[in-house]
């Protein structure tokens, strides 16, 4: 009779049963995007599974002073450079439900119901 092999827990396993998070691969496509108006160079990262509807643009400048006079496009919501909580790192604790409960501010507005024209259909 052949004996199961014992399974091995890593330490990153064992420290997220501990805080009772658990941690996923985080996947993403990039995208260089061109933008009207925008000389910035300009990537876009449209993440899935988990974090599906997270969607992250990032400008590079060419030096701090062009960084400085930046005004983002309207349809960026927020900005998240110095946010720890956008890190790739945690990320991979979080799932988009998270992110939505810290922002509720942000998607407030997506969240309200929708009146159609035609309420109701009676025959």
């Amino acid at each position: 009779m052949k004996k199961k092999p014992k399974k091995r827990i890593r330490n990153r396993e064992i420290e997220n049963k501990r805080n009772k998070k658990i941690e996923h691969s985080v996947k993403k496509k990039v995208y260089s995007v061109f933008l009207p108006k925008y000389p910035q160079r300009t990537h876009l990262e449209i993440y899935l599974n988990e974090l599906i509807g997270l969607n992250i643009m990032s400008f590079k400048f060419k030096n701090e002073e062009e960084a400085k006079n930046f005004t983002p496009p309207s349809f960026c919501l927020k900005e998240i450079t110095d946010d720890e909580f956008y890190s790739f790192k945690n990320l991979s604790k979080q799932t988009f439900a998270d992110i939505e409960k810290r922002e509720k501010k942000i998607f407030a507005p997506f969240n309200k119901k929708v009146k159609t024209q035609v309420e109701h259909y009676t025959t």
